[in-house]
């Protein structure tokens, strides 16, 4: 037999309620371990469940434990400091050696650079006041549910890394779009109520928000950061369509190919609908997102 789930489902199983034993497996996989740290449900089970069936079968013959597979592309989660103390961590905690096979490096240095743009200056302190914006117009229905205030919060950060024009498309289009799609990924947890209960919760307040949103983009049309032209968008995404404008001609758009990593999924649809704007039908940019139990192709 073999389970398959996220580490949530199995914290609950083997740590919180305890309806399933760890003596029960022979192998347990994880995938992208390195997000095994601190308090999260994956490093729960190493700790909580794990290591002490470890423990409890050092010199036995009677109880064997189960064996462990860690899978991931990078076993640094977070910022790059600190490296190989958070990788001491991470195998004391699996108890286990990280193995990396030998491979040929597939980029030269000379083969990529970083590129330059102007900061505007402004932007730390307009997104100041975009966040005071989105606290003022979400109600007390809205705001005290966390998936909604977060993803709400997110217009500041799609301001300062594209711009006016995306923010307003990101409150109009794509907060809602969002929010449904984690609704519907909560539903199918069928097994588990506070996923049910959460959906339902979103389900509940979505008519609401929307209205809390049309407030929001009234306040932010009014505010002076939308009678600023020159941030509409921002120097960095007019240094990326200088970037793409160049590659694509000299590989004159025959065939050529590009991935756009973005930080939050929040800017995925906007930045796309920048690109096409500005590039179709010479090229288009396809959006495609997922982190957690948010998914926007």
């Amino acid at each position: 037999q073999i389970f398959l789930g996220i580490p949530a489902i199995f914290q609950r199983a083997l740590v919180t309620e305890k309806f399933i034993q760890i003596s029960n497996f022979s192998l347990i996989v994880f995938d992208e371990c390195h997000n095994a740290v601190g308090n999260s449900p994956m490093a729960s089970l190493l700790r909580d469940a794990i290591s002490p069936q470890v423990m409890a079968c050092e010199g036995s013959t009677a109880e064997s434990s189960p064996r462990i597979l860690g899978l991931t592309a990078s076993v640094i989660s977070g910022k790059l400091k600190n490296m190989e103390q958070k990788r001491s961590t991470l195998e004391k905690l699996m108890n286990a050696s990280i193995f990396s096979p030998e491979f040929a490096p597939r980029l030269e240095a000379d083969n990529y650079h970083h590129v330059q743009y102007s900061q505007d200056e402004r932007s730390e302190k307009y997104k100041e006041e975009i966040n005071e914006h989105v606290n003022a117009a979400l109600t007390r229905r809205t705001s005290r549910i966390k998936e909604v205030k977060q993803t709400a919060l997110r217009c500041s950060h799609v301001f300062c890394e594209l711009g006016t024009t995306s923010m307003f498309y990101y409150i109009g289009e794509v907060i809602l779009k969002q929010l449904r799609d984690k609704a519907t990924h909560l539903e199918l947890q069928t097994n588990d109520k506070h996923c049910q209960r959460t959906a339902l919760e979103l389900r509940e307040c979505l008519p609401a928000l929307q209205e809390d949103l049309k407030q929001l983009r009234v306040r932010l049309e009014q505010s002076s950061i939308a009678r600023q032209v020159d941030l509409e968008q921002t120097p960095k995404v007019k240094r990326l369509f200088e970037l793409l404008d160049t590659n694509f001609a000299s590989n004159d758009d025959n065939g050529y190919r590009g991935i756009i990593f973005v930080e939050q999924i929040a800017l995925v649809s906007a930045l796309a609908k920048e690109i096409n704007e500005k590039f179709s039908p010479r090229f288009t940019c396809g959006a495609v997102a997922g982190t957690k139990a948010q998914t926007e192709v």
